[in-house]
């Protein structure tokens, strides 16, 4: 039998609603027990929510919205029922409480994901998706959480995968009625389904790479004085972005943010006011506001416009702002040429010239800000997301090799690599097996998930 685990699946503090939940065989007969008034759970049609009345303690009673789901069709594919009550923390842990004694146990944080994940209501990536769900501080994080909740790396991965199978279908039945009256296999259509296949893959690399919660990504902010370029850097690095870009200085007041993946590595990039002496009460706010943030920094990326000569005050500032922090130095707009005081000019870190407006430099000014980044925290990695991306990377290689085989006497070659390619593929959920992975996966769960 099953065990029948129980949690408040509700954050603590303050709300309109507390929920306590349980799962399990003897889900119903928990339920039932703890009821004063109202119909039994076992009664009540699955998917309804019956007004009853519950006892967390002798003699306290409480009214209550309690929801059924009958196994296979509840979240973990076990009998659930859930008790809505009015939101207190006291009386929410005295009903969980109640539950235990009546015969459940609490739940270990994440077991009731788990429990889906292991019983196949949702892949290992989906498994991620409600972590990094119960994480998301933001709207792109939210959206990104769903994206992977509705399974969308796991359906293209299928995908390719179903096209590397008819491509293998296809050269091989060649191959075997290669002496009858077939039509020829056009070499450059195989090749170019395998690129497109490659590329697929190389995209649900970057989705599932793309997995620590965003708000715990590298820091890394855009320091200058007013007018040396660093929104047009912000709209080069972070397409799309809606920054304002003006010659005027002290245009940019608040601060902007963006994500950026820079080599092996995602950040998040602020676009801040320039740092300048100023009398405008507005940009003295702003300029306060970015030093109450660098506590937060990683890295900075100090914005200087390379065409003017330096200036040793705005440096000093500069360099009092980053602090201790990692710094690259990017002398922009190197499209109107280097004033030749900058050869003068040794800063603390490395000194590239740029050009914003025209992307300019830019891949070697991403390649040096990859080398002073932290490197990713382990603990912060998801695990499933990681196993696939080891699989896509022995497929998109067995890919490559495909390509690059000699298709003159070797086409039975081409195929092998195509299998390998399809074989990696194989458990394209991301199916993890050993108590301790799972154990710590599931454990970066909040109680009640």
């Amino acid at each position: 039998m099953v065990e029948t685990i129980a949690a408040v699946a509700t954050a603590p503090g303050r709300s309109c609603r507390s929920i306590v939940r349980l799962s399990g065989e003897g889900a119903f007969g928990v339920g039932g027990r703890l009821l004063k008034s109202g119909p039994r759970p076992e009664k009540v049609p699955g998917f309804s929510a019956p007004c009853v009345t519950v006892a967390p303690l002798p003699d306290l009673e409480v009214r209550a919205r309690m929801l059924v789901m009958r196994a296979p069709f509840s979240y973990t594919t076990e009998d659930v029922v859930e008790f809505h009550i009015a939101g207190s923390v006291p009386l929410a842990q005295q009903l969980l409480a109640q539950c235990c004694r009546l015969g459940a146990r609490r739940a270990d944080p994440g077991e009731f994901t788990r429990r889906a994940f292991q019983s196949g209501r949702i892949d290992g990536l989906q498994a991620e998706g409600v972590l990094a769900l119960i994480e998301s501080s933001s709207e792109s994080e939210r959206a990104a959480a769903v994206a992977r909740l509705r399974g969308r790396p796991t359906r293209e991965a299928a995908e390719v995968r179903d096209r590397l199978l008819q491509l293998l279908a296809t050269i091989e039945a060649w191959l075997d009625f290669t002496d009858e009256d077939t039509e020829s296999l056009d070499r450059k259509s195989v090749e170019s389904e395998l690129a497109l296949c490659r590329d697929g893959l190389n995209r649900i690399r970057t989705m599932v790479e793309r997995r620590r919660p965003f708000r715990n990504l590298p820091c890394v902010v855009l320091l200058g004085p007013p007018n040396a370029g660093k929104s047009s850097l912000f709209q080069a690095l972070v397409p799309g972005s809606e920054v304002i870009v003006s010659s005027v200085p002290g245009t940019t007041r608040d601060l902007i943010e963006g994500a950026v993946q820079c080599g092996d590595t995602m950040f998040r990039l602020f676009d801040a006011p320039g740092v300048a002496d100023t009398d405008d009460p507005l940009e003295r706010l702003a300029v306060a506001s970015l030093h109450g943030m660098m506590d937060r920094i990683d890295a900075c990326i100090v914005v200087l416009d390379g065409s003017l000569p330096p200036d040793r005050d705005v440096l000093r500032r500069l360099l009092l702002f980053s602090g201790p922090r990692e710094a690259v130095y990017a002398l922009n707009k190197r499209d109107q040429g280097e004033d030749p005081g900058w050869k003068k000019i040794g800063l603390p870190g490395e000194k590239l010239a740029i050009s914003a407006r025209f992307e300019g430099g830019l891949p070697t000014l991403l390649g040096s800000l990859d080398a002073i980044l932290p490197a990713p925290m382990g603990g912060e990695a998801f695990f499933v997301g990681a196993l696939l991306a080891g699989r896509i990377d022995r497929a998109v290689t067995a890919i490559d090799e495909a390509l690059d085989r000699n298709w003159e006497g070797g086409l039975e070659l081409v195929a092998l690599e195509i299998r390998s390619a399809f074989d990696a593929l194989a458990d394209i959920g991301g199916r993890l097996t050993g108590d301790e992975i799972l154990d710590t996966l599931f454990s970066r769960f909040c109680i009640g998930k």
